[in-house]
């Protein structure tokens, strides 16, 4: 019986998360992300040029991700939720996040990591060219996992 529990558990939890998948991308693909994204870029504009927070680059709306800090309050997002990251950091930033390691250090800890991550590796960037994303990362990040949860 205790088996059967389990793998009803599994599924239900498979189940969610591909519910959550599935109401993500429709969302995602909605006029109504896209005028968030248009207000997120007014009201972020107020404090001057938007850069993207791993590089420093100038963030476009065209162009740029905006990443979700959280998806607590996916749908019905704080301005302060999202990130502005150009395509490169964004990619990098879940390649990091995506890896076991860092998938235990918890997600606040994980994040400021990552950012951290990719500060240096845009002080580093024109120094050293590189051929693929992992190649890319800094060596501390190579590593599997980083350190105690906060």
């Amino acid at each position: 019986m205790t088996r059967q529990r389990g793998r009803r558990r599994g599924a239900s939890r498979s189940k969610r998360g591909a519910t959550r998948r599935a109401f993500y991308d429709a969302y995602m693909a909605s006029p109504a992300w896209w005028g968030f994204r248009r207000r997120w870029a007014t009201w972020a504009r107020r404090g001057g040029p938007i850069t993207c927070r791993g590089c420093g680059q100038l963030w476009r709306l065209k162009t740029g991700d905006l990443h979700h800090a959280t998806y607590a309050r996916l749908g019905a997002e704080s301005f302060t939720d999202l990130w502005p990251l150009c395509r490169g950091c964004h990619d990098l930033l879940h390649e990091l996040l995506e890896r076991p390691g860092w998938r235990r250090a918890g997600r606040v800890q994980a994040h400021r990591a990552a950012l951290a991550l990719l500060h240096q590796h845009a002080a580093l960037r024109d120094v050293e060219p590189a051929s693929s994303p992992s190649s890319r990362l800094p060596s501390s990040a190579q590593g599997e996992s980083w350190g105690s949860r906060e």
